[in-house]
């Protein structure tokens, strides 16, 4: 979604593939968003050895995130590379992540709102700062939380993002969920969260 919207030639992201040699069969791609590294191959059997010297060589990387067999796998990878340069073992945060497909939105119930809870609103730019303090005070988000708010910014901005949010009657932000790297098949919803202080309203299901 973000390579429809942006491109290859952004700063904030970069996507190498690894070729069989004789085929040119894209055995294995691997990901950079901002500081995060996410890695994709299929066969089990697959040795990321590319991987570790263009991750390695990123002073900025902080982050390994993906399906957790593979996350695994390409961390084992990393620290043997950076043992076999005489360096010291690498440290960064490992994120394993889940995929929940909806193929279709017949199986969203029609209406989830209540008339005692606050209306959604839409995001606008203006926005950004409180939705990632949300997010940062959210130990599920603390640690692995890559977006910057100037990417954020520009993500609704162009409309790869949308962001949506309850707040009180002091503004306050009490749930947001969003979606990003939107294109022209489908979209990812993330960010989902609400304040540990108000769980269990069905703020989000309104949301």
């Amino acid at each position: 979604g973000d390579i429809e919207q942006f491109g290859f030639e952004t700063p904030f992201q970069a996507l190498w593939g690894d070729f069989e040699p004789d085929t040119d069969h894209l055995q294995a791609v691997l990901l950079r968003y901002e500081t995060n590294y996410i890695p994709y191959f299929k066969d089990p059997r697959y040795n990321p050895a590319v991987f570790p010297n263009l991750i390695l060589s990123d002073k900025d990387f902080r982050l390994l995130s993906g399906r957790q067999s593979l996350v695994k796998t390409t961390q084992a990878a990393i620290t043997q590379a950076a043992r076999d340069l005489g360096q010291p073992d690498p440290t960064f945060t490992e994120k394993s992540t889940y995929f929940c497909k909806l193929d279709t939105a017949g199986h969203l119930p029609a209406d989830t709102t209540s008339v005692n809870l606050p209306a959604p609103q839409v995001a606008a730019s203006d926005d950004v700062p409180r939705i990632l303090s949300l997010l940062r005070g959210i130990e599920e988000f603390s640690a692995t939380l890559t977006t910057t708010e100037a990417r954020l910014r520009e993500n609704i901005a162009s409309g790869a993002s949308r962001v949506y949010f309850i707040e009180d009657a002091d503004h306050n932000l009490l749930t947001v969920a969003q979606t990003t790297a939107e294109n022209s098949l489908s979209a990812m919803i993330v960010g989902v969260a609400t304040h540990p202080d108000h769980r269990g309203r069905g703020l989000m299901s309104a949301n």
